[in-house]
């Protein structure tokens, strides 16, 4: 079994530490003609796959580049629109790399506050000796 990432949380539920060793080399580059199978949408600063999943591309992956031109955000490094290239039929046909989206630090602080309330819970419904050493229940 291997270890993809460690989160180091306080008993106070805030990410103290965390390392990931995970490898996202999950990327699908393939050449595309208009119109385009996937129905894209802007998320969290991303151009992500929407709907229309299909071959290698699942709903979630974000656009990495596009004829070889590296993706910032919802616009390419040449600040052209991602969403209007898209949409341009004179663009085509296009090389688009997509790929599953990298974890950012808010995600992974999303993440981790998502671990303090299970661990509470499960505190609580687990079996102690505590209860029977000190007969709380009166």
């Amino acid at each position: 079994m291997s270890v993809y990432g460690l989160y180091v949380i306080s008993e106070s539920g805030s990410l103290q530490f965390y390392y990931d060793h995970s490898d996202v080399n999950v990327e699908v580059e393939k050449k595309y003609d208009f119109p385009l199978p996937f129905h894209f949408k802007a998320v969290d600063g991303r151009i992500v796959v929407d709907f229309g999943a299909c071959d290698d591309v699942k709903i979630g992956y974000t656009v990495i580049s596009v004829d070889g031109i590296t993706a910032k955000g919802t616009s390419l490094e040449d600040n052209r629109d991602i969403l209007k290239v898209f949409s341009d039929k004179d663009n085509f046909p296009l090389t688009i790399k997509l790929g599953r989206p990298r974890l950012r630090p808010n995600d992974r602080i999303h993440l981790a506050s998502m671990f303090h309330p299970l661990h509470s819970m499960a505190r609580l419904l687990s079996y102690s000796g505590f209860w029977i050493q000190f007969d709380c229940t009166s």
